[in-house]
């Protein structure tokens, strides 16, 4: 992809708009299988792991906000 984001913004071609579209589907694929595969291996995992104040601390951790992110 060529566009730039301040391109987005302002307008793209048909094609650069379908390229970014493909993009994101492949992306959503991926996370997708990768939650699938996170859920199946890893939670159950943690589940035996850790104690109901590990897991609450884990929790509250992985939902705070990343730095330079715009989600409240």
């Amino acid at each position: 992809m060529t566009a730039t984001p301040a391109r987005w913004r302002t307008g793209t071609t048909e094609a650069e708009r379908d390229q970014l579209a493909d993009a994101l589907d492949r992306l959503h694929a991926l996370l997708v299988e990768h939650l699938a595969a996170e859920e199946q291996h890893i939670l159950p995992l943690a589940f035996r792991s850790l104690t109901a104040e590990e897991g609450a601390t884990s929790v509250r951790t992985a939902w705070r906000p990343s730095p330079g992110t715009s989600c409240r």
